[in-house]
């Protein structure tokens, strides 16, 4: 079963793809799916619940990252499981890629083949619709998550910025006034002496006047 879905994200290609790089939080975006384990060489252990009408699967398996191209944007990896209950398996071989949209957006698509056995594989046309449904809804959160990401780092610079402008002004504000304060002291320090200089002088000019009146 091939499903391809196309979703837009209001982000640039290249926050999307740094987002793309944290393999559990793209996994996150799967309704059902969590990773569990962390294995080496970059695959992962997780659970997989599927519910189809009555039907309700459980599956525990593995998600192995097949390719991280960062010049061509693109992410593979491949999900498989088998059901807790032996009720059959299920394998999905997943390509994600980041195009340029333009204006600082991007367009993200995900095409998924979607391999099923057992009870669930009997369903037929409903097993699709559903299938459709998850990987609809996968690529739509997966645009949600890095756009929200997104905005949220960018307020955290912006508030950052802003405190640090904060920070400044109080001081730029208060050497101001000291400034002020500093050649306002000058000044009267200045005129202080001026008037002692002059007062001086008149007393010494009156004495010699007086010496000079004397009989």
């Amino acid at each position: 079963m091939k499903l391809h879905h196309t979703t837009a994200v209001q982000a640039s290609p290249a926050e999307v793809w740094q987002f793309l790089q944290d393999t559990r939080a793209v996994v996150a975006c799967l309704p059902g799916a969590e990773l569990t384990d962390e294995l080496e060489n970059d695959r992962y252990g997780g659970v997989l619940h599927i519910a189809i009408g009555p039907l309700k699967m459980n599956y525990n398996g593995e998600v192995d990252v097949l390719r991280r191209d960062a010049e061509a944007r693109e992410l593979e990896f491949a999900a498989s499981g088998r059901d807790r209950r032996g009720g059959g398996s299920v394998r999905a071989d997943v390509r994600v890629g980041v195009a340029n949209a333009g204006n600082g957006t991007s367009q993200l698509e995900s095409v998924t083949d979607l391999q099923l056995t057992g009870r669930i594989a009997a369903l037929g046309r409903g097993v699709q619709d559903v299938s459709n449904t998850m990987f609809t809804d996968f690529s739509r959160r997966l645009a949600d998550r890095i756009a929200t990401g997104t905005a949220e780092a960018g307020e955290v610079r912006a508030a950052t910025a802003a405190a640090v402008s904060q920070q400044r002004e109080p001081a730029q504000a208060s050497t101001a006034p000291v400034a002020d304060q500093a050649l306002v002291s000058s000044e009267i320090k200045l005129t202080r002496l001026v008037v002692s200089v002059a007062r001086q002088r008149l007393a010494d000019m009156f004495a010699r006047w007086s010496e000079k009146l004397r009989p």
